[in-house]
């Protein structure tokens, strides 16, 4: 996310454009042999999802995000008791602290550079619900960026905006935007 270390190089001027984006998302390792848990502080301007390379049918976001924020095992060494595994023992948790205003995801659609983009649909609600440490956090949907092609050096992006009621689409491709104002719908479906 470039654009973010350009707006952080900008000090106190981008401040509340980047404090409206940043969320705290520390990263929990808990050892099992002492129960000592290591915390890496985390603030993130955007949540990566990945979409998955098996997907049988549409992906939807909210199984993305619960992914990323699922428990998993790992391998690693405590700081307290210097307990080491390789038997993935450790239990690594991400914890939602604080929730920004806005709500930025990215879903990753390719596994290496070398690999062709995964191109199943995804499907994204109007409304994402993000359980944090205080509760839970409603999102409405306020924009969807895609890109279009075939490669990452290849095609062009849309932007599908809602204002009020109604979504317009913009599409950006080299030297040109096109401007599309379909009727006014409820909710954006499959991407």
């Amino acid at each position: 996310m470039e654009i973010f270390n350009v707006m952080l190089s900008l000090g106190d001027f981008s401040k509340p454009i980047v404090d409206v984006l940043t969320g705290l998302y520390p990263s929990v390792v808990c050892c099992p042999k002492c129960n000592n848990q290591s915390v890496t502080e985390q603030e993130l301007r955007t949540l990566q999802l990945y979409y998955p390379p098996t997907a049988v049918g549409p992906a939807e976001v909210e199984d993305l995000l619960d992914t990323l924020l699922r428990a998993e095992k790992v391998d690693s060494t405590c700081d307290a008791c210097l307990y080491k595994s390789s038997d993935s023992s450790f239990l690594k948790i991400i914890r939602v602290n604080r929730v920004p205003s806005f709500l930025v995801l990215s879903v990753a659609r390719y596994c290496d550079v070398s690999s062709p983009k995964l191109m199943g649909p995804l499907r994204i609600k109007e409304y994402l619900v993000l359980w944090s440490e205080l509760g839970p956090v409603a999102y409405a949907l306020k924009a969807v960026i895609c890109h279009q092609g075939i490669s990452m050096n290849s095609g062009g992006l849309a932007s599908v905006l809602k204002t009020h009621s109604r979504f317009f689409v913009l599409i950006f491709r080299p030297r040109t935007l096109h401007v599309l104002y379909p009727e006014a719908r409820t909710g954006l479906g499959e991407l």
